[in-house]
C-alpha cells in the first residue's frame, strides 16, 4: 500500500447543483429498488468528524509527502458518527442495506449502530479489542493500538490467527470478562489477513449485491477493490460517491462528485426517510456473581455475650453474592456517573445503597433470590433505571444494556441513601 501521493492528483471535483439533483434521483431509484445493497466506505466519510482522509488536500499521506506533521488518533468522545454513518444505520434498520465493508479503522460505523454481523472492517478498528478464544468484543474509549513487537515465530496465538504474521498482537494485559483470556487489538498488521469466516461473508455479499455504493474511497488499494469489481462482473450496478477520481470510474453505473454527507442528506430526503440523530452512549453490564463461603453459626442455646464458645459451633456454607454495574473498562463510566443506587430487599441492612465512585457493586450474604432495582444518575441529571433478578445458578450472570449520555434534568430527591466512597 502506497503511503505517499502525487500532489498533482489531489484535485477535488464537484457536480453542479443541477447535475447533483438529477443524480440523486437516480441514486434513490437504485437504493429503493435494490434487493441486496452493499456499501463500501473509505476515509472520506469521516472527514467531517475531524478525522483526516489519506489522499485529500489535508490527507495523512498528503501531509507526509509535504513533510507536514499529522495528528494522532482522536480521543473517542471527540468524534461522532457523521450524517453519512447515520444514513447507513437507518437503511440497515429498514433492511435495505444488507452489508457494509469499510477501509476505516475509526470505529464510527459500529458506534452509529451498524451490527457486528453486518460489517467487515478490512483494516481493523482502533477502539476495538477482541478475545480470540470466545469471540467477545469490547469497544474501548481510547485507542487500543499499541506499538507492536516483531513476531518471533514462537507466539502460537498470532501464528494461528494469521499464516504470515510479521507483528505480534500479544502485548495487552486486559482480560476477557467471559473467559479470562488476554484481549487482543483488532488492527490488521502488515501481512495479516481477515479471519476465514469474515472473508467468506464479504465474498458472499459481493456476489449477492445488485447495487454497491462506494462512499468516500479513492479505490487505490487494489486488494480492497475486488469487492466492488466482483459485483460489477456479476452484473451488479456500481455507484461511486467521492470528490476525487478513482481507477473504477469507468465501471461505475453512476458517478457522483460531491461530499458524502450532502449526498446522504439529499438521498434520504428523496426517499422520505429520516437521518437518525447519534446519541452518545456507553455499554454497561448489570449482573451478579456468587460463591460459597464458610460462616460460623452459634447454636441456638448459646446466648449472645457468653464468655465461652460452644464446641459444637456449626460451620455452614452460604452464598456470598455481589450485584454490580460495570462498563467496558474500569474507568469509562466514572466521568459521566454521579452515583448508582441499588435497591435491595427491604429486610436487608441498608436496603438502599448509593455508590458514587467505581466499582459500582454491593456485596451481601444469603441465598434468597429477588429482584434488585438499580438507578443510575448521571452528572447531567439524567436518570436510568434497570432491574436484575439475582441468579445463583452460575458464577457470573449478567445482561448487557446501553446507557445513553443525554442532557436531561432530574427531580430525584436524595433521601434515605447511604453513600459509600470506595
Amino acid at each position: 500500500m502506497a503511503t505517499t501521493v502525487d500532489l498533482n492528483e489531489i484535485e477535488e471535483f464537484e457536480d453542479s447543483p443541477a447535475d447533483l439533483e438529477v443524480k440523486i434521483k437516480k441514486l434513490a431509484h437504485l437504493v429503493g429498488g435494490s434487493k441486496h445493497l452493499v456499501v463500501f466506505t473509505g476515509a472520506g466519510i469521516s472527514t467531517s468528524a475531524s478525522i483526516p482522509d489519506y489522499r485529500g488536500p489535508n490527507g495523512v499521506w498528503t501531509f507526509q509527502t509535504q513533510g507536514k506533521k499529522t495528528e494522532d488518533v482522536p480521543f473517542f468522545d471527540k468524534v461522532a458518527p457523521t450524517p453519512c454513518h447515520m444514513t447507513l444505520k437507518e437503511l440497515q434498520d429498514r433492511d435495505i442495506l444488507k452489508y457494509v465493508v469499510s477501509q476505516n479503522v475509526d470505529g464510527l460505523h459500529r458506534r452509529s449502530g451498524i451490527l457486528k454481523e453486518r460489517i467487515s472492517e478490512l483494516h481493523g478498528n482502533c477502539y476495538l479489542e477482541e478475545c480470540w478464544k470466545c469471540g467477545h468484543e469490547t469497544i474501548r474509549h481510547i485507542s487500543v493500538k499499541r506499538k507492536p513487537k516483531p513476531f518471533n515465530g514462537k507466539c502460537r496465538t498470532c501464528s494461528e490467527r494469521s499464516p504470515r504474521p510479521k507483528l505480534c498482537h500479544c502485548i495487552h494485559t486486559i482480560k476477557c470478562i467471559r473467559c479470562n483470556t488476554t484481549m487482543q487489538d483488532s488492527i490488521m498488521h502488515p501481512g495479516e489477513i481477515l479471519p476465514k469466516e469474515e472473508i467468506e461473508l464479504i465474498r458472499e455479499n459481493s456476489k449477492k449485491a445488485d447495487v454497491v455504493i462506494v462512499f468516500g474511497s479513492s479505490l487505490c488499494v487494489s486488494s480492497d477493490n475486488s469487492i466492488p469489481e466482483e459485483t460489477v462482473e456479476k452484473g451488479g450496478k456500481l455507484v461511486i460517491v467521492n470528490l476525487h477520481k478513482t481507477p473504477l470510474d469507468g465501471s461505475a453505473h453512476l458517478r457522483i462528485f460531491a461530499k458524502t454527507n450532502l449526498v446522504c442528506e439529499m438521498l434520504m430526503k428523496e426517499l422520505s426517510m429520516p437521518i437518525p440523530q447519534f446519541l452518545p452512549h456507553r455499554t454497561i453490564y448489570i449482573g451478579n456473581t456468587h460463591k460459597l463461603v464458610s460462616t460460623n453459626i452459634r447454636p441456638p442455646e448459646q446466648e449472645e455475650g457468653a464468655n465461652t464458645i460452644d464446641s459444637e459451633t456449626v460451620v455452614r456454607k452460604q452464598d456470598e453474592w455481589v450485584v454490580y454495574l460495570r462498563g467496558e473498562s474500569g474507568t469509562d463510566l466514572y466521568p459521566f456517573i454521579a452515583y448508582v443506587k441499588f435497591y435491595l430487599h427491604p429486610s436487608s441492612n441498608y436496603p438502599v445503597v448509593g455508590i458514587n465512585v467505581p466499582p459500582y457493586e454491593v456485596t451481601r450474604i444469603g441465598s434468597r433470590t429477588y429482584e434488585v432495582n438499580i438507578v443510575v444518575v448521571q452528572n447531567n441529571g439524567m436518570v436510568s433505571e434497570y432491574k436484575h433478578e439475582l441468579d445463583f445458578s452460575r458464577e457470573d450472570t449478567y445482561t448487557k444494556h446501553t446507557l445513553y449520555l443525554q442532557q436531561t434534568v432530574s427531580d430525584e430527591v436524595e433521601e434515605g441513601v447511604k453513600h459509600i466512597s470506595l
